[in-house]
């Protein structure tokens, strides 16, 4: 979990330059008792 912390605010401090910034982090539970994390992080320069 440290590296993907990590890896989400190298990702968030190089979209610094956009005007518009979305990152949007979903954990996904699932009955059979796997769960997956997913982040994406998208910009608009305008």
């Amino acid at each position: 979990m440290l590296k993907k912390t990590l890896a989400l605010a190298i990702l968030s401090g190089m979209s610094f330059a956009a005007s518009a910034v979305t990152v949007d982090l979903r954990h996904e539970y699932i009955d059979s008792g796997s769960n997956a994390d997913r982040v994406a992080v998208s910009h608009r320069f305008d």
